[in-house]
């Protein structure tokens, strides 16, 4: 149970504290982390549910989890360690699973390293929008899920990765690894293009590369250079600048709109257009100074103080409905290789869907069986 105890005092959490939040005895506790006594499996299920993650995620030895817990903490600050530590199980895991798995390295290579600059961001957008969407450079990258996983060779996993958690990608032994939370579409799409930038942006780094991404507000504060670089990729890959102003010349004829400013209206219908949130398609436009500078954040928080939300506001104004986006929650290439560990006899069904975060049941129909065994 050593392991066990290494992995508990690696959160730093005061015995006091983690007693409280466990209900076990504070002297029981110290005996536990002193290595005196032996935890109970119901002891260890507790703290685990203290510390807010899997009892398996106690239980973790392998040396690709701690390789990968080290570089996920370099990512975030200390405060944010126990969120590092969650990503790092999750793709330790995934990694064991895979096992000698190797993507397309040629595929990701098409990417060369460019300048921070709005030049160099356009030049990747067009190679991916040219190799991967069939040179369409206007329409709306709904399928980027599907794009990501089947073209780009990424193994994509929705899964919950904590609060204020948007998403997390790494390269790790040469694997591109892009972690989605669940949450309102749009803001899922926008964050899935955000890691495929920070993936192409490190593609050719020698060492391992990980990054974990907050919820906008939070890392606002403190924008680092790369992330600026990935949210404007995402940007000009969602939104890219012919695709939205044709969308805005054809709203305006179509509702008839004359006056010389850009509504709500037109924002809210974009938006829904390109499947991205108000406030992604309002400072998509502010860059283009389709907006003055300040604009979209104005705007967004007048929707909120007066509707509720955009979404609202677009529902009271009758707009079309937002099309689907189909998010896999696992990709086809994970799948393929949990499948296969588990025919082999080397992976249980149920470890699959836990590693996985889903259910036996949705691991069983997901038709992986039918088509690989």
């Amino acid at each position: 149970m050593q392991t066990v105890v290494e992995n508990i005092l690696k959160f730093n959490v005061p015995v006091d504290k983690l007693s409280k939040k466990s209900n076990i005895p504070i002297n029981r506790l110290k005996s536990i982390l002193d290595s005196a006594e032996e935890p109970l499996i119901s002891e260890i299920t507790a703290i685990a549910r203290a510390l807010k993650v899997q009892p398996d995620f106690l239980f973790a030895p392998s040396q690709s989890y701690n390789a990968v817990t080290t570089l996920f903490r370099k990512a975030v600050n200390s405060k944010d360690q126990i969120v590092a530590d969650k990503v790092s199980y999750i793709v330790s895991n995934i990694l064991e699973v895979i096992g000698n798995y190797r993507p397309n390295i040629e595929i990701i290579d098409r990417f060369p390293k460019v300048e921070n600059t709005f030049q160099g961001i356009n030049q990747l957008v067009s190679i991916f929008r040219q190799d991967f969407a069939k040179a369409d450079f206007y329409s709306p990258l709904l399928n980027l899920p599907e794009l990501v996983a089947a073209k780009l060779d990424c193994i994509l996993l929705v899964i919950e990765l904590g609060e204020g958690v948007d998403g997390a990608s790494a390269i790790i032994n040469g694997i591109p690894f892009i972690l989605i939370s669940p949450r309102f579409k749009p803001r899922m799409l926008f964050t899935l293009a955000h890691e495929v930038g920070h993936i192409i942006a490190h593609h050719r780094d020698q060492n391992s590369f990980g990054n974990i991404d907050f919820e906008y507000k939070r890392s606002i504060k403190k924008i680092r250079e790369e992330e600026v670089f990935a949210f404007a990729f995402a940007s000009d890959l969602l939104l890219p600048v012919e695709g939205v102003a044709n969308a805005l010349k054809f709203i305006r004829k179509q509702f008839q709109i004359t006056v010389d400013f850009l509504t709500e209206f037109e924002i809210l219908y974009l938006s829904r257009i390109f499947g991205v949130s108000f406030e992604v398609a309002a400072l998509r436009c502010e860059n283009l100074d389709f907006l003055p500078a300040g604009a979209a954040f104005s705007l967004s928080e007048s929707l909120k103080k007066d509707y509720g939300s955009p979404e609202k506001r677009a529902e009271q104004l009758q707009l079309p409905g937002r099309p689907d986006i189909v998010f896999p929650k696992v990709s086809s290439n994970l799948m393929k290789a949990v499948i296969e560990k588990i025919v082999e006899g080397n992976l249980s069904i149920g470890r699959a869907a836990e590693i996985l975060s889903i259910t036996t049941s949705e691991l069983i129909h997901f038709n992986a069986f039918e088509e690989w065994m």
